[in-house]
């Protein structure tokens, strides 16, 4: 049964409002000995899965039981879980010891392998989904995408992303749809449409946008540069679009957007979107949102660097956001303070509260609603369908001069494909190639980089097909996404000196390799995933047993003034 907010403690109102920091999670967990102690104590809203750990017992000498990447904490051993089963088996039971039931939070932009679990799957990226520009596909994708995560007890993704692409160097591009308003909208409301069906509540971000910046607003400070009229006429759009569409809740960015609000902070800095009740008040009363708004992380640099930590959090709550993400354990007791002391209204904190528990009876909480069942044998056979068609349909072909591709499988014999990124793990998912191309017969060798141009003479003379495999992401690596490591620019530097004829490069993510990298090369494939059907679809469209329909979701070239 829902709370009566009026017999609910000024604590518990205050831990509403709040998600706590991963690491600030698993130190309650290791000084509490179980999630239900720790929220006696600090009753916070729900939990973000980053990772997530289980009490074990400290004398069990079972191998089973134990991994490597166990620890000793205060007064609890715990067990960091890998496997789907796991959480979905955890969940009710953490749900069932609270008091008030608990959102349970993930970004999980790509799905929910890889970054948080070792099973279940991989999805397209957003731009991938732009590029097949199938509402269907993309309604499908939204629908698994949710319907997974609902089966294992997840209930609240941070996602999906309404961002324009507007900036050709944007760190972000990758994870955005497009740089075009109308895409945008269409692609973002059958994605709603499809994790609302599945009964995933979707948390659509990061409004109002981040306008032409190039820089990560995790480590710089950024602005939104655009004028009122470029504003409303394009990222106020999509948001519209995602409102109409029923988003459920909106993250907020930190970016400044003066056009709304050009009010100067300490006399140097914009004030943050996030921190601005001029810029949610647009959101609340002009676009008519009237569910849940939380910020997005408050360490985050273009938020942090403008205020001091306890100010951060009472300006972002004073400005509309019901929720701050990535608290720490003593936001409890600034609430208090800023509550008692007026910096921060009852009537405030009670608006907020009752947002968020309506919000939790509409997901069914309150009735005990906390998974849903497994994907049957059906769906997942479908989910792996949608998977491949989306990466098929995005594949898009950006040159192909002297119709190089498609190449004739019967005149292939060995390929050789080349690593060209800066995170370690996508050189293990090219396996993906090896495999497809296996199946037509081809060998195929994975290279993690050149180490000189005799290196590649050497593979041209080897072989009938040479790909460079390129990746590059946001968060992969950190900061402007490009490569700077000693392998990948001495790859760089020896690429395509020989075999043109025969050579290949693709992206696997950001687009912007094209133009920084490889705009000379005669044969060049956006694939926009590293998902296996997006591997197994390039090699099936290379050897020319189905197109390249992409359609380039933004431009390739950056509008340079």
């Amino acid at each position: 049964m829902r709370p009566d907010i009026n017999k609910m403690t000024l604590r518990e109102k205050i831990g509403q409002t709040a998600i706590p920091a991963p690491p600030t999670l698993t130190n309650g967990m290791k000084k509490y000995g179980s999630y239900a102690k720790y929220f006696k104590d600090y009753p916070y809203s729900g939990i973000f899965i980053e990772y997530f750990y289980k009490e074990i017992d400290a004398n069990s000498s079972s191998d089973s039981e134990k991994n490597n990447e166990a620890f000793t904490g205060e007064s609890v051993e715990l067990q960091r879980l890998s496997l789907t089963h796991d959480f979905a088996e955890f969940v009710p039971k953490f749900q069932k010891e609270l008091d008030i039931p608990a959102f349970v939070c993930c970004d999980a932009e790509f799905g929910i392998k890889g970054e948080i679990f070792e099973d279940g799957h991989l999805i397209p990226t957003q731009i991938a989904v732009a590029a097949a520009a199938d509402e269907n596909l993309a309604y499908r994708r939204g629908y698994y995408w949710g319907r997974e995560m609902r089966s294992i007890g997840m209930n609240w993704v941070f996602g999906p992303i309404g961002d324009l692409s507007a900036s050709f160097f944007a760190t972000h591009a990758p994870r955005s749809f497009s740089d075009d308003p109308q895409l945008t909208a269409r692609m973002l409301t059958a994605t709603l449409n499809g994790l609302h069906d599945a009964g995933m509540v979707d948390c659509t971000k990061h409004y109002p946008g981040t306008g032409h910046e190039f820089r990560d607003s995790h480590f710089s400070f950024c602005c939104i540069n655009d004028t009122l009229e470029e504003w409303s006429d394009g990222q106020k759009q999509v948001w519209k679009a995602a409102v109409d569409a029923g988003a459920k809740t909106f993250m907020t960015a930190h970016l400044p957007l003066p056009c709304i609000d050009p009010t100067p902070v300490k006399g140097r800095f914009l004030r943050p979107g996030s921190a601005s009740k001029k810029v949610l008040d647009v959101l609340r009363d002009d676009l008519g949102h009237d569910g849940v708004i939380i910020s997005d992380a408050v360490s985050m640099k273009s938020l942090a660097a403008t205020f001091e930590h306890e100010e951060v959090l009472i300006e972002c709550f004073n400005a509309g956001n019901d929720m701050i993400l990535f608290c720490h354990d003593d936001y409890f007791d600034i609430m208090e303070r800023a509550i008692h002391d007026g910096r921060v209204s009852m009537e405030r904190l009670d608006e907020a509260v009752n947002r968020i528990l309506r919000l939790k009876e509409e997901m069914g909480l309150f009735d005990g609603n906390y998974i849903s069942a497994p994907l049957t044998a059906e769906e997942l056979a479908d989910f792996e369908k949608i998977n491949f068609e989306s990466a098929a349909k995005s594949l898009t072909l950006v040159n192909n001069e002297n119709n190089m591709i498609p190449f004739d499988p019967q005149k292939v014999h060995r390929a050789a494909i080349i690593a060209i990124t800066e995170y370690a793990p996508f050189v293990g998912y090219l396996d993906e190639i090896v495999k497809t191309f296996e199946g037509y017969g081809i060998e195929a060798t994975v290279y993690d980089g050149l180490t000189s141009k005799s290196h590649l003479t050497k593979l041209c003379d080897e072989n009938d097909i040479i790909i460079y495999a390129c990746y590059l992401n946001q968060g992969r690596p950190l900061g402007f996404p490009g490569f700077s490591s000693g392998k990948a620019m001495n790859t760089l530097f020896n690429a395509c000196s020989c075999g043109n004829e025969k050579s290949v490069a693709v992206s696997f993510g950001s687009t912007s390799i094209y133009y920084n990298y490889f705009e000379y090369v005669d044969a060049y494939v956006d694939a926009y995933s590293d998902t296996p059907e997006t591997m197994h679809a390039f090699v099936k469209a290379l050897l020319g047993e189905i197109p390249f329909p992409g359609k380039p979701p933004m431009s390739h070239k950056p509008k340079l003034v």
